[in-house]
C-alpha cells in the first residue's frame, strides 16, 4: 500500500518512520540533519515531512491529515 502525500507522490507505507509537521520555510538541511540521501518535494507549501531510511519527503498536506489517511490504511491491511 502507498500513502499519497502530494503532487502524484505517493511512498509505501512500510518505509514510513515518521511523519513531522514543518513549516513553509523548513530549509533542505533538514535532509542532512536527520542523515538523510535525497529529499523530494511533493509540490506547493511545504507542512509536513514524512521520512523513510534514506528519504524526507516534503508535503503540501498536513501531518493530521497524513496520519488519518495513514491509520486508515493500516486498518485496511
Amino acid at each position: 500500500m502507498f500513502l499519497h502525500i502530494g503532487a502524484n507522490v505517493c511512498v509505501p507505507v512500510k518505509d514510513i518512520a515518521l511523519i513531522l509537521g514543518c513549516g513553509a520555510d523548513t530549509p533542505e538541511s533538514t535532509c542532512k540533519t536527520f542523515g538523510m540521501k535525497k529529499c523530494v518535494d511533493a509540490g506547493g507549501t511545504r507542512c509536513s515531512a514524512v521520512l523513510t531510511a534514506d528519504t524526507v519527503y516534503y508535503s503540501p498536506i498536513g501531518k493530521a491529515a497524513l496520519c488519518k489517511r495513514l491509520r486508515r490504511l493500516m486498518e485496511l491491511m
